[in-house]
């Protein structure tokens, strides 16, 4: 820490402060990058054609200006994909080519005998167990929003508090996806995400979470969205896993409130909400020489019982991700935590000092046969449930502090739902494979 003086330009979406200070000052610049290599043969996307490939990008450049009490922060990420087919399904979850990321203002002061830190501006934040709200890890972009963020943490206490608008990613075009294209996202005023977040940590090693999350949306003239008006109350309890010991996770969520059935002009319907779901996993940590754990899993999450009735029933997992229950996205992305219904067992070990990895088989069925399949849109017309037998695996190799490699792959075996089935490719099994290198300054 030393003194120093200097001017600080803060984009603070739309409000752009100049700030000098004479106060003890540090600046800190970190940054990550990211290549990442994807194939698949027989994607689940019949759009996609018999086999997809595709390279990715993603850079981050932080700085930070701390300055006691008082911090000011901006983050630029450049996320970009080369090598895809024009059939490869591109989408804002691929490409967001230098964008702003991050750009707040934030103060820290004591409060109720605890500590309150509030961030206002654009920013990324993770929630709990990030299912409803996070910075995305294996997605090649992340979500971001423009609001408040106030976190106030007590002892064995974390609260957090949310109002934002949510900044829609930009562009949407296929053209302008394909080219990777700049164009900066944009937050919508009439479009706010608000909720509240406990975390209790207890001295028996296990964490309680409980949230509730309001989502307020409009059609704008350059977007359409469901209209949602939903509100999800949420509780989530975990016991850690111990050598020679048991540990479990339960978490569940109801929805309710109104919501459109898809984002087209044309549908002015409302809908009432009516949707919940619910994971468990259990299992056995182990004391050999890999540190094995054995986990059995189960998720459940509603889909749209009567698409033609005056409810909307499909869970939506709202700003969350989805990669570490259902397995890789992005070119794979076939499941959900949407209309699923999905036990399986997942054995995590480590073979080698700084290498962690995981095998994970799953059975998945849709939880309602009557709705689609949501993560890629694909509705059969024979009334299968049944999805298919899903096997998983993931090395990582911490290969240095600042450099860490990873590969992975999944196979599905189709099940009866792709026998006749609408927007997918019913041919041959599914074989997903990546490989991916991360350095971290």
């Amino acid at each position: 820490m030393k003194s120093v003086k200097k001017y600080i330009f803060l984009s603070l979406a739309p409000v752009v402060t100049l700030v000098s200070t004479d106060l003890a000052a540090e600046i800190d610049i970190s940054g990550s990058y990211r290549v990442r290599v994807e194939l698949v043969d027989n994607p689940v996307r019949q759009a996609a054609g018999s086999s997809d490939q595709a390279l990715s990008h993603r850079l981050t450049l932080k700085a930070k200006y701390s300055s006691d009490n008082f911090y000011a922060v901006a983050e630029l990420m450049d996320a970009r994909m080369w090598l895809d087919d024009e059939d490869t399904p591109l989408g804002t979850d691929d490409v967001n080519a230098l964008e702003p990321i991050q750009a707040h203002l934030g103060f820290l002061f004591p409060a109720l005998d605890g500590k309150a830190d509030v961030k206002l501006g654009r920013f990324t934040v993770d929630m709990g167990s990030r299912r409803f709200v996070a910075r995305t890890r294996y997605r090649n972009t992340h979500n971001s929003f423009t609001g408040v963020l106030a976190n106030f943490q007590r002892n064995f206490d974390t609260w957090q508090f949310i109002y934002a608008a949510p900044d829609n990613r930009l562009p949407r075009s296929r053209d302008e996806l394909d080219s990777n294209s700049v164009k900066l996202d944009k937050p919508y005023a009439d479009n706010v995400f608000y909720g509240v977040h406990f975390n209790r940590k207890y001295a028996t090693k296990a964490t309680g979470e409980w949230f509730y999350f309001g989502l307020k949306e409009e059609d704008q003239a350059d977007l359409g969205t469901r209209n949602r008006d939903i509100h999800t109350f949420g509780i989530k309890w975990d016991q850690a896993y111990l050598p020679n010991d048991w540990g479990y996770q339960l978490a569940a969520a109801y929805q309710f409130g109104d919501a459109r059935a898809s984002s087209s002009a044309a549908d002015i319907t409302d809908l009432d909400v009516s949707a919940y779901f619910f994971h468990l996993s259990f299992g056995y940590k182990f004391t050999d020489n890999w540190k094995s754990t054995l986990l059995f899993e189960f998720d459940y999450a509603t889909g749209d019982d009567n698409p033609a009735d005056d409810e909307y029933n499909r869970f939506d997992t709202l700003y969350g991700v989805r990669r570490f229950d259902f397995g890789a996205t992005n070119l794979y992305g076939t499941f959900a935590r949407s209309n699923i219904l999905a036990p399986g067992l997942r054995w995590k070990f480590s073979p080698a000092k700084d290498v962690g990895a995981f095998l994970g088989y799953r059975p998945v069925w849709l939880a309602d046969k009557d709705d689609a399949l949501p993560a890629i849109g694909a509705r059969n017309t024979t009334r299968e449930s049944f999805v298919g037998h899903q096997f998983e695996t993931r090395i990582r190799h911490q290969i240095q502090d600042n450099i860490r490699f990873e590969t992975g792959a999944a196979y599905l075996i189709k099940g009866k739902f792709f026998d006749d089935v609408q927007n997918a490719n019913p041919e041959g099994n599914t074989t997903y494979f990546y490989v991916q290198t991360t350095y971290s300054f």
